[in-house]
């Protein structure tokens, strides 16, 4: 695209010819690295997980908050590092996770022995 294309958005989102929005090659604040659907079938299994390891018995767990602790370096990068922090039956535990994306499929691997019960 050149900046005379560009300037006709100013006021606007700037879409392609192929009808996709046009953005920088950059992760954007908030942005999710991963879509909702990823989101809602890794959930289930984080809390197994949590209320094996962490919060025995506990059945309600929520997100709370998501941090990347480990940036993907470069456009091209397929691997990086976050930290969940997840509500189960009135504490807050904070899970590790590895994540690597293989051809548009999420790979995620759990660091059970960094995970931590805040309260």
């Amino acid at each position: 695209m050149n900046l005379d294309y560009m300037l006709k958005f100013k006021d606007s989102i700037p879409l392609c010819n192929c009808g996709g929005i046009i953005k920088p090659d950059v992760i954007l604040y908030n942005e999710p690295l991963v879509d909702k659907d990823y989101v809602n079938n890794l959930l289930p299994m984080l809390s197994m997980y949590v209320s094996v390891e962490a919060v025995p018995n506990c059945k309600n767990v929520e997100i709370l908050d998501t941090k990347i602790t480990k940036q993907p370096a470069g456009k091209d990068a397929k691997e990086w590092e976050e930290v969940w922090t997840l509500g189960a039956c009135g504490k807050k535990v904070e899970v590790p996770l590895s994540l690597k994306d293989e051809d548009k499929r999420i790979q995620t691997f759990i660091t059970s022995d960094k995970m931590k019960v805040l309260k």
